[in-house]
């Protein structure tokens, strides 16, 4: 699976606007939307990996990819703070981007209980030859009730899920079909509404990836995490920086894990906030898939773009 696919699913496909801009930008030497999702990397690649999704979408938002010609990464310095990633600008100038993302708080408490289960399920799976190679399978957690869930249960939930994976006959070839668990036998994933689909076949490495739902927005908890986390990036600018030589950007990936167009709610706070100094950085920007705000100026209000304004 590329990461074309993934952005097809996860946010609705189509070849021009903001979904051809995202996998359109060069990263590395390669399209964003060509980098492939089932790829062996070690935890801090993964994570990574993750990273450069989320500020891809943020950029987008933004409306800074259309000054972008291409993404570098950037190799950790050993005794120096290294940023994330380094932009060829269409201008001929060259940026640093640092990237941090605002999870809303309620979400991101959870979200490590919920990538267990998938992560340990896909482990178990890769222990099974007839599953090595057996595509990727996604599941949703449908929790009218907001269940909370702590380590043992989610321990629990990736046993079940593993063996409901191999167990359920219609999970045997590809369908965009969402199947639920039987109660009886599968305790934990029925009290948490899981459906499970099989959406890649047989042939690739085997894959469980969570597919985030619904979660109320926390702005001012957001907010809180935004200031913070400019305070603390800006104490390092000097030597993201190189001195003051290279412009650095902070990029905000607005995140909401559980519904697409949530953080919407957090850059539409900040559109009309005007005492936001971007100072060291050269520009902050704040952005989701929908929308998204850029300080330029301290004591002014940030630009702002959104589907409406640039598709």
């Amino acid at each position: 699976m590329t990461l074309r696919d993934h952005f097809a699913r996860v946010l609705g496909g189509g070849a021009d606007g903001r979904f051809g801009r995202l996998c359109s930008i060069i990263v590395d030497g390669t399209p964003l939307g060509d980098h492939r999702t089932n790829v062996q990397r070690n935890r801090e690649e993964a994570k990574r990996f993750v990273e450069l999704q989320w500020a891809a979408i943020a950029l987008v938002g933004c409306d800074a990819d259309l000054q972008i010609r291409e993404i570098r990464s950037l190799a950790p310095r050993h005794g120096a703070a290294t940023p994330d990633l380094e932009a060829a600008l269409r201008d001929d100038r060259t940026v640093r981007l640092e990237l941090s993302r605002i999870v809303f708080g309620s979400e991101n408490q959870q979200n490590a209980y919920f990538a267990t289960i998938a992560g340990v399920a896909q482990q178990t799976l890769e222990k099974v030859p007839a599953y090595a190679n057996a595509g990727t399978f996604h599941y949703r957690v449908y929790d009218p009730n907001g269940t909370k869930i702590g380590k043992r249960e989610a321990l629990a939930g990736a046993a079940e899920l593993a063996a409901f994976i191999q167990g359920e006959a219609r999970l045997q070839k590809c369908s965009a079909s969402m199947y639920a668990p039987d109660a009886g036998q599968y305790p934990t994933l029925s009290r948490l509404g899981v459906h499970v689909c099989h959406d890649e076949p047989v042939g690739t490495a085997v894959s469980v990836m969570w597919d985030p739902m619904t979660e109320p927005a926390d702005v001012p908890g957001a907010l809180d995490v935004f200031n913070r986390i400019r305070t603390e990036k800006a104490a390092k600018v000097s030597e993201y920086s190189d001195g003051g030589t290279v412009p650095v950007w902070l990029v905000f990936a607005a995140q909401s894990l559980k519904q697409k167009f949530l953080a919407l709610s957090l850059v539409n706070h900040l559109a009309g906030v005007n005492m936001v100094d971007p100072a060291p950085f050269e520009r902050v920007l704040v952005g989701c898939y929908a929308a998204g705000v850029t300080f330029l100026e301290p004591g002014k209000p940030p630009r702002y773009t959104s589907l409406t304004t640039t598709g």
